[in-house]
């Protein structure tokens, strides 16, 4: 039996390759190659033995929790307030105590991204929405820095 779905011409179904079972459909591998203080990354698409499809470099958005452009200057339901400086920390105060928050562990390049298509990540680099985001919501998070 064929791993391809057989297909002809008038009717008849055409090949397509089928959908690797390691990935849910719409995931794609990317590389990270600059972790610019911004709310995406700058990455570059790796195929399936980890090497850059075409070294097109894509931004990617970081997960809604980790952004700060909708955090920025608000005040959360503890009374804190949100703000950033330039190297992306962020400063989070109350009461006039004021405290720095970094993301742990940090990005870094040569980090692998798993990434899907959306219709709306939250991130945009002021001209264009940016449509594919980091889907790893998990080992990455704000942190208050000593």
């Amino acid at each position: 039996m064929s791993v391809f779905r057989t297909a002809q011409p008038f009717g008849r179904p055409a090949k397509v390759p089928p959908v690797p079972v390691s990935a849910p459909v719409g995931t794609r591998t990317f590389r990270l190659v600059d972790a610019t203080p911004a709310d995406w990354l700058l990455c570059v698409e790796l195929d399936a033995t980890g090497a850059d499809i075409d070294g097109t470099i894509v931004k990617v958005a970081k997960t809604r929790e980790l952004q700060r452009t909708h955090q920025d200057g608000q005040v959360d339901t503890l009374g804190r307030l949100h703000t950033f400086d330039r190297s992306l920390l962020q400063v989070v105060s109350r009461s006039g105590v004021s405290e720095t928050w970094d993301i742990v562990p940090p990005f870094q390049a040569g980090d692998q991204i798993q990434a899907e298509q959306v219709v709306y990540s939250g991130a945009s680099d002021g001209s264009d929405p940016i449509t594919l985001q980091d889907k790893d919501r998990a080992s990455r998070a704000w942190t208050v820095l000593d």
